[in-house]
């Protein structure tokens, strides 16, 4: 939380924390920024709790690399931004045989990865289209955040 990074103890365990991942950035020249949860709308916060993949690194790397992910991410560009994402999923998994609930984690990581551009700050409703705007919303967060956009 922000009011704790404003006290004046310097020696607090968070602020040790974090000075350590910033001297990691300026080591591998990794540009350093850092927010608070308390600057973010709480529609977006609950999006993005909702959309986190609780899967380990290992198990997202082979999600994102899959014949099922690339299939889900395809059909979700080609047809879920006219149509209810749930229409999409619901015929793709009846087409493919594939499995409903494997087709929705699948289309929350792309979200979360931004393979498929979703304006995560309204909520993902999946008897509506996806929203176009993710992208964009990031951009702007880091340009607020930082002074320039990426």
């Amino acid at each position: 939380p922000e009011k704790l990074m404003r006290q004046d103890d310097d020696f607090s365990r968070l602020k040790q924390r974090l000075a350590l991942i910033h001297r990691y950035c300026e080591e591998s020249s990794i540009r350093y920024c850092l927010t608070h949860a308390e600057r973010l709308s709480p529609g977006l916060l609950r999006s993005l709790d909702v959309l986190h993949p609780l899967l380990t690194q290992d198990a997202m790397a082979a999600l994102r690399q899959s014949h099922l992910y690339q299939t889900v991410v395809n059909a979700c560009m080609r047809r879920a931004y006219e149509r209810p994402i749930y229409t999409v999923l619901t015929e793709l998994a009846a087409r493919l045989v594939l499995d409903f609930e494997a087709c929705k984690q699948a289309l929350a990581a792309a979200i979360w990865f931004q393979d498929l551009d979703h304006d995560v700050s309204q909520p993902l409703e999946t008897w509506h289209p996806l929203i176009p705007g993710g992208r964009r919303l990031r951009r702007e967060l880091f340009a607020s955040w930082v002074g320039v956009a990426r």
